[in-house]
């Protein structure tokens, strides 16, 4: 096990930070084209990161070991949190961090796909559970959809996309595996970085891009996100995945919906109804059945 200073540490930054990252987004896609405002995050996030340990005498990745960060960094960061900027426009963050709980749920069908040990009764029952909490977030008898069908079918994408990544990155072979994890962070988001320039790109957001509309609000959002959101979250999330248990480092999944709930119903005056705390129950129950279930594997 890894020191405990060091795994409180980094589960701490994970709960609080990432938590407050929803908000962030919300705010800064307000006057900032979302798939732009992502990409300048994570490609100036991840360029200091990795300048700072260059200087530190830790060694550039080789060519296999960028091929690895390439395949990791589009399918969490583009993929995954690119799709939530795209939507948080048109999406409550407390709903948002509600649905991107269901990436724990991915986790365990993604794992399974992929070659790992079948789910166990408790895992299946903790997915079904958490998909009647979607159903219990978004359907209205007889009315439209509470949130938008193309949102909330985005966010599901991007769960699976995280989910995919996050495998990916716990399976890379020792010789596409980054040594060092700060080292593999910056080059992750250097690599999801360019990907999502490019989509930002084909997307036309250069022409969305207008600096006299641009608020303070946005710029200080986008200023947290890189830091906080990019560096310390980031960073200390695939330290979890290399040195803790697949519970502890998705453990975050049960905690960060109800800090986005709170953060956005305190500071944006986003609405809690009595739909989204029922969902929030059933979801992060089910998230905390599959993140405590015993696995069959050892890893």
């Amino acid at each position: 096990m890894p020191a405990r200073f060091a795994l409180i540490t980094a589960l701490t930054s994970l709960y609080l930070v990432w938590g407050s990252t929803y908000l962030a987004i919300a705010v800064a896609v307000r006057s900032l084209p979302p798939l732009l405002m992502a990409s300048l995050r994570f490609l100036i996030a991840g360029g200091i990161l990795m300048l700072v340990l260059r200087v530190m005498g830790t060694p550039w990745p080789d060519r296999r070991q960028w091929l690895g960060a390439l395949a990791v960094g589009v399918l969490l960061l583009m993929g995954g949190n690119g799709t939530v900027c795209l939507v948080a426009h048109a999406v409550p963050s407390g709903v948002v961090a509600l649905m991107i709980a269901c990436t724990t749920m991915a986790m365990v069908g993604v794992g399974w796909a992929a070659g790992g040990p079948r789910p166990t009764a408790r895992l299946a029952f903790g997915i079904v559970l958490g998909l009647v909490g979607v159903g219990v977030l978004v359907w209205r008898p007889g009315a439209p959809l509470a949130y938008p069908w193309w949102g909330i079918a985005a966010l599901l994408f991007a769960c699976v996309s995280w989910a995919c990544g996050s495998v990916l990155s716990r399976r890379l072979t020792a010789t596409a595996q980054i040594p060092s994890p700060w080292m593999a962070t910056g080059a992750q988001m250097v690599a999801g970085g360019v990907a999502m320039l490019i989509a930002a790109t084909i997307h036309g957001e250069w022409t969305d891009l207008d600096p006299a509309h641009i608020t303070a609000a946005s710029l200080g959002a986008w200023a947290y996100l890189v830091v906080g959101g990019s560096v310390i979250g980031f960073g200390s999330y695939v330290w979890l995945l290399r040195n803790a248990s697949p519970a502890l480092a998705t453990s975050y999944g049960y905690v960060n919906p109800l800090v986005a709930i709170g953060i956005g119903a305190w500071l944006n005056a986003e609405p809690i109804t009595h739909q989204m705390l029922m969902s929030a129950a059933v979801i992060v129950t089910a998230v905390a059945l599959i993140a405590t279930a015993p696995r069959h594997d050892a890893r």
